[in-house]
């Protein structure tokens, strides 16, 4: 561990991504601080030995609170595509870290960008914060996951491969994506802390294998034991099927960027790792395999 890296806020610790950062770091001997909104959700941290503070996005004074005495700052922003409002808890949080006397701040973007401007609301609102973190927050190292695993645990994904055996998800068959467990976005911020030379770089971060559809089908079928076809589903059927659960406008914001994917069927956007935090890993990445036999629902797939 880096001799000043040593005590983390990690905002949004109940989250997925966010919780999953707060553990692995945990796991890694930093000393974590959560911010959350709902305290009463955060037994399970509390018992790792986190500590657990409430600070909304919306209140600088809290963050600021939050911020006092820590070496670094992990960033991940909720699902929102107010702009306005995104930008607002970004300018809140990384200017809180910075009067806080924050050495380090890692951004976990959430996302991967192509390189040029697109007509993608979540692709732009995305790097209009990560210019934010590095305008009014203190040095700034900034991650990029490509798609997680757990997405392939949706219940959408999981009916699927239960009715008929399909695995059904909005991608182009020859889209290849280096597919990354969320556990491991602790393994990753904890790589990025250990190297604050780094800070001022944005840097892709993935998985240990790249697959194309069909590949990520006959992974799946060597663990569940049958043979799995796949099946690239359409973005607007995907988009249609989220209209129940989030309305439209969310809805919207969440697909667009398979739309864009899917008229891009042969970037390379979603592979690779940048090799100065691959090496740097204090913990093997996990695969497709190990993650599926993991899964409550692996066994009734089967």
């Amino acid at each position: 561990m880096n001799e000043h890296i040593r005590k983390v806020l990690v905002h949004g610790a109940n989250g997925v991504q966010g919780g999953a950062i707060a553990r692995g770091l945990r796991e890694e001997g930093f000393t974590v601080r959560g911010s959350v909104r709902d305290p009463g959700r955060s037994a399970a941290l509390q018992k790792m030995g986190i500590e657990i503070v409430a600070a909304d996005l919306e209140s600088a004074a809290a963050l600021r609170s939050a911020s006092q005495g820590m070496d670094a700052v992990v960033l991940t922003l909720p699902l929102e595509w107010n702009a306005e409002t995104v930008l607002r808890w970004t300018r809140h949080a990384a200017g809180a870290a910075r009067e806080g006397g924050v050495r380090l701040l890692v951004m976990n973007s959430s996302t991967r960008l192509p390189a040029e401007t697109t007509d993608v609301p979540t692709f732009e609102l995305r790097r209009a914060t990560e210019a934010l973190v590095h305008e009014v927050g203190p040095p700034t190292i900034t991650l990029r996951p490509p798609f997680y695993m757990d997405n392939l645990a949706s219940p959408w994904v999981v009916a699927g491969l239960m009715r008929d055996r399909t695995l059904a998800y909005p991608l182009a068959s020859r889209l290849r994506t280096s597919w990354l467990a969320a556990a491991d976005l602790g393994t990753y911020v904890a790589a990025a802390l250990r190297r604050p030379d780094l800070a001022g770089r944005t840097l892709d971060i993935g998985g240990p294998q790249a697959l194309d559809g069909p590949e990520l089908a006959r992974e799946l079928s060597r663990v569940l034991g049958h043979e799995l076809r796949y099946f690239a589903l359409p973005p607007q059927v995907f988009e249609e099927g989220l209209i129940p659960s989030f309305g439209p406008a969310v809805a919207r914001g969440i697909a667009r960027s398979y739309h864009w994917l899917a008229d891009h069927a042969d970037t390379v956007l979603l592979t690779g790792t940048d090799p100065d935090l691959e090496q740097g890993l204090a913990r093997p990445l996990t695969t497709l395999a190990a993650w599926v036999r993991a899964q409550t629902w692996s066994a009734a797939a089967a």
